[in-house]
């Protein structure tokens, strides 16, 4: 699979228009880079996610994206819905997804079999993500 190469120093909320970027606070349970896609762990704290978890992980309704880099047991701003400056140009109309490497980011069509479709967004005019309505969608399927 083939991950988007994110520059860690680029990711950034949107913060004018329709599609401001929605953020929460939350802990980081290990070390976490700004642009990783994230999810939340059963003790509270959140870890770069991939698509490779378990049905179980990759079902969590509790997923984001850093915005910043943290390490564990610090506090770690997620975008959780709108759209956000994912840290590389983002093409238009192609779908991001998480990845087989955790906190990685690719398009769909990178997707390999038995990988959890786990989906970002959708890249957008001026080369951001903008989240689904509802913020990160969780398919409950697998590439066969």
């Amino acid at each position: 699979m083939a991950d988007a190469s994110v520059t860690a120093a680029n990711v950034a909320p949107v913060t004018t228009g329709a599609n401001r970027t929605q953020t929460a606070t939350v802990t980081a349970g290990a070390t976490v880079t700004a642009g990783q896609t994230v999810a939340k762990r059963s003790d509270g704290r959140w870890d770069p996610a991939d698509c490779d978890l378990s049905a179980e992980a990759a079902g969590s309704i509790d997923r984001g994206v850093a915005l910043n880099g943290a390490s564990d047991g610090q506090p770690l701003e997620i975008v959780r819905g709108g759209e956000y400056d994912p840290g590389f140009t983002a093409t238009q109309g192609v779908t991001y997804v998480f990845s087989g490497t955790a906190g990685g980011v690719a398009p769909s069509a990178d997707l390999a079999t038995n990988d959890w479709v786990v989906i970002l967004g959708v890249g957008n005019a001026d080369g951001n993500i903008l989240l689904p309505p509802g913020g990160i969608f969780y398919s409950g399927s697998q590439v066969q």
